[in-house]
């Protein structure tokens, strides 16, 4: 990870994020290790430009999961698995906001794109993947968006105080495979210690909607999923006087893939660094 100010002579905006993230797993039984591996390559970035008026986020990834498929519906039974199929997906995204009205309130757009196939060497298997949207071809899909964020932080890596609200509504347009996305998310903190930043409350909310014909990744998204988290971190000082510890819900993390299966639909969710 890199932190990096694009121009010097700009003494408002946080500092800006590269990274390069890697993730590899294998699931057990280790002596079928070579089948049931997975990988993940991402790159992101996160700028603040122009005193903060103008904030870039842009993410380029490849992702090969080994997933399991246990049935559709309630009869699923996650413990006895149908058979074994790979997720394999390239994703690139870029979000743009521009400070609008006020002060800590932003507006923008999301451009990018998603290819993505599942194959397996279950002739039936395939078969049963093709009738859920995906299949061994590869498949490529758009993705547009609109984004909205109210930050009010005191600052954007160490925060101890304010809020910060997101609203992201994306999706693809192509025929026959149009769906939306829709996923806000709240975040707050509270200073413990008289005021300080040593000691930090903070909670947050968020979820993700799904609706229309979605990736395969994504399929589990048509129901809403609520999540809520409290965590207090103290918050320790250098001899410089510089805080660490970090952001009790956002500290500066490399990307990360979480995948499950549920109810035989993949479920996989790519979070990248959720500063701002």
């Amino acid at each position: 990870m890199l932190m990096f100010h694009p121009n010097k002579s700009d003494a408002v905006s946080p500092p800006s994020i590269a990274l390069l993230n890697l993730l590899y797993a294998i699931k057990p039984p280790f002596d079928e290790a070579k089948s049931r591996q997975s990988f993940v390559a991402t790159a992101a970035t996160r700028l603040f430009l122009d005193e903060d008026r103008w904030r870039v986020v842009g993410i380029a990834g490849y992702i090969n999961l080994f997933q399991e498929f246990s049935g559709v519906g309630g009869g699923a039974d996650l413990s006895k698995p149908q058979f074994d199929y790979r997720l394999e997906q390239v994703i690139a995204i870029a979000q743009v906001y521009r400070q609008v009205f006020w002060k800590g309130f932003y507006m923008g757009g999301l451009l990018g794109g998603i290819a993505f196939h599942t194959k397996t060497k279950d002739p039936a298997g395939q078969a049963t993947l093709d009738a859920l949207g995906s299949g061994a071809d590869w498949r490529v899909q758009p993705n547009v968006g609109l984004l909205s964020q109210y930050d009010t932080r005191n600052n954007k890596y160490y925060p101890s105080k304010g809020v910060s609200f997101n609203l992201r509504v994306n999706g693809s347009f192509k025929s026959e495979e149009e769906y939306l996305l829709l996923a806000p998310g709240f975040n707050q903190y509270f200073p413990l210690l008289g005021g300080t930043d040593r000691l930090v409350l903070a909670y947050r909310v968020f979820g993700q909607f799904g609706f229309g014909n979605l990736p395969i990744g994504v399929r589990a998204l048509r129901h809403a999923r609520h999540h809520a988290r409290l965590r207090v971190r103290r918050i320790h000082r250098q001899e410089d006087g510089r805080a660490r510890g970090g952001d009790p819900l956002d500290g500066v993390e490399a990307a990360r893939v979480r995948s499950r299966q549920r109810r035989g639909k993949g479920v996989r969710r790519i979070r990248r660094h959720p500063r701002c």
